[in-house]
């Protein structure tokens, strides 16, 4: 359940046999085929002071970039930083990107996100991108929103090294939605397409990491959407152990 909302929808049946057509299309495109698995900010606070042999010890624990990844987070005002950690077991290069929701909310929204490596502790990428209109924007099917390109820059990761993505933004402009995406080998699991119907009416709707909930008509919509996703999924399944 979303936080805060109390009140239940009816969802006539004609749109949810809409929803499921949209969805199917949706699915079947080849832009989908290329999507990363998400995966939600926790709402806990992750900007501690520096142990003696870790600089974030609060650091969120992330999948590695082995896959492609989006993490869906929120900065809020009274957070110094959002700090994520990963590792990985064998050698990977990939992209890592900052992408921010297009909102009435967000125009002044402009985070930082720095690449660190460790031991010893180096910063291997400070990426920072101009605030809008500077940034080019782009549509993203599975969170059925528009992005900003906050930056982007292709790093290399080698095991028995731990790493940090750390996301902060200047003084008046702190508080904002934002996802870390990695360009790895993209494909989906069973695993991950149960992870994602279970993420999507959070990233459409907001409310993790602390950030607010966003309800409207839009947000309807959108669950009735959800609904047809994990109904269509469920027969999907269905059929397939039938035949």
């Amino acid at each position: 359940m979303v936080p805060g909302i109390t009140h239940r929808f009816h969802v006539p049946r004609a749109l949810l046999s809409a929803a499921a057509v949209l969805f199917a299309l949706v699915l079947a495109a080849p832009a989908v085929a290329c999507a990363h698995v998400p995966a939600l900010e926790p709402s806990r606070r992750s900007d501690s002071p520096p142990a003696a042999d870790d600089p974030y010890p609060a650091a969120s624990r992330i999948a590695g970039p082995d896959r492609s990844r989006a993490i869906y987070g929120y900065l809020t005002a009274d957070e110094r930083f959002d700090a994520f950690s990963f590792e990985v077991t064998a050698p990977v290069t990939c992209d890592v990107s900052m992408i921010v929701p297009v909102r009435a909310d967000t125009g002044a929204f402009s985070p930082r996100l720095r690449v660190i490596a460790g031991p010893p502790v180096t910063v291997m990428a400070d990426v920072l991108r101009t605030a809008p209109p500077a940034r080019p924007t782009f549509f993203e099917p599975f969170s059925l929103a528009t992005f900003y390109d906050a930056g982007s820059t292709s790093l290399r990761f080698e095991a028995g090294r731990r790493y940090w993505l750390v996301v902060d933004a200047p003084a008046g402009q702190r508080a904002g939605p934002y996802a870390l995406t990695f360009s790895g080998s993209e494909a989906f699991g069973a695993a991950d397409w149960l992870a994602t119907v279970r993420d999507l009416p959070w990233i459409w709707f907001g409310g993790y990491a602390d950030g607010p909930v966003m309800w409207d008509r839009a947000g309807v919509l959108a669950l009735a959407l959800a609904l047809a996703l994990v109904a269509g999924l469920a027969r999907l399944r269905s059929a397939r152990r039938g035949r």
